[in-house]
C-alpha cells in the first residue's frame, strides 16, 4: 500500500512523517507530498513490511520497533540511523 497524505500527518516543512493512521501490513513511504520530499520518518507503525525511498534521509529512534517485519528495504542514501529502528521484529540478516 504506498502512504496517501490521508494515510498519515506529514509536515512539508521538515518533510517528516509524523503519524500513521491506518494500520496496513505492507507500506511504501512515496519519496515526497505534493512535491514536498519525505526526508523523516519519526512514527512507530504496526507493519510487516516496508519499502522506504531514497529521499528518506533519517529514521527516528524506534520507527518500527515492535512490528512484524520481516521485510526491509533500504536506499544506500539512508546515512544517520537512531537507536532501535528495527528492533523486536522478524528480520533475517
Amino acid at each position: 500500500m504506498m502512504l496517501t497524505l490521508s494515510n498519515v500527518k506529514f509536515d512539508g516543512r521538515t518533510g517528516a512523517i509524523l503519524k500513521y493512521v491506518p494500520n496496513y501490513s505492507n507500506i511504501i513511504i512515496p519519496d515526497n507530498f505534493w512535491g514536498a520530499p519525505v526526508l523523516l520518518v519519526r512514527m512507530h507503525f504496526l507493519i510487516k513490511r516496508v519499502t522506504i525511498p531514497e529521499s528518506v534521509t533519517t529514521i527516528g529512534s524506534y520507527a518500527f520497533a515492535d512490528n512484524e517485519l520481516r521485510t526491509v528495504s533500504v536506499l544506500q542514501s539512508l546515512k544517520p540511523i537512531d537507536y532501535y529502528i528495527f528492533a523486536n521484529n522478524n528480520l533475517k540478516m
